[in-house]
């Protein structure tokens, strides 16, 4: 997966056209999506409660169920039917460093029913996001829990309008060597061993600006 696709989590916003053209192309009825929205809506609470007595000790907790327009979206881009969608709820816990990540994740494993686990801690997607990324069921429901620390929240903050910024073309390759240095220096910081911020080279600042940790 790339890294885009990677730091994409609550996307949003489609066209009316869009939502007919995924209609008019027999992939479901307009009336299904929402039904199946309404549906999770009415388990969200429950299950965002599960998810808080679970692990809401180790972080901050928060979630969110798909709006119509973002569902629509994602069923249109991929070309996917409702049954092959399992982010329409989704979980994240923030913690403050890496092994609280990993003691939720075993916590996780006692109250849900854990299906997949992509360790992009351990792997970074491009060498760069890190976090645990979980496909789970409970209640009946397909969700995505995302377990990552403060710091890596705050490098996928940055990054992700890297990518619709015109800017980013004249600094490419400066950087992704800019991101995984960062990417590397937070992981030793957040897994308790001393760690400087790269510097932020001119370029960088002149264009997209520096990381910062407000």
């Amino acid at each position: 997966m790339n890294l885009a696709a990677s730091i994409e989590i609550y996307a949003s916003g489609t066209s009316e056209g869009v939502r007919k053209a995924w209609d008019t192309r027999g992939r479901g009825r307009h009336t299904d999506v929402q039904k199946h929205i309404a549906a999770h809506e009415r388990a969200f609470p429950a299950i965002l409660g599960k998810f808080k007595t679970a692990v809401g000790g180790m972080g901050v907790v928060d979630g969110r169920v798909k709006t119509l327009d973002s569902l629509t979206e994602k069923l249109t881009r991929k070309n996917k039917t409702l049954d092959q969608i399992g982010d329409t709820i989704g979980l994240r816990l923030t913690t403050s460093d890496i092994p609280t990540v990993y003691r939720a994740l075993d916590a996780l494993h006692k109250d849900f029913t854990v299906t997949k686990v992509d360790d992009r801690i351990a792997k970074p997607a491009d060498g760069v996001y890190r976090a645990l990324h979980l496909d789970a069921e409970v209640g009946g429901k397909k969700i995505e829990i995302q377990l990552r620390t403060s710091n890596q929240t705050k490098l996928a903050d940055y990054m992700h309008p890297l990518y619709k910024n015109k800017e980013l073309g004249k600094t490419g390759m400066l950087m992704r060597s800019y991101l995984k240095k960062l990417s590397v220096a937070l992981y030793r910081e957040d897994s308790g061993q001393k760690a400087v911020l790269p510097d932020c080279p001119p370029p960088i600042a002149k264009t997209v600006g520096c990381f910062t940790r407000e």
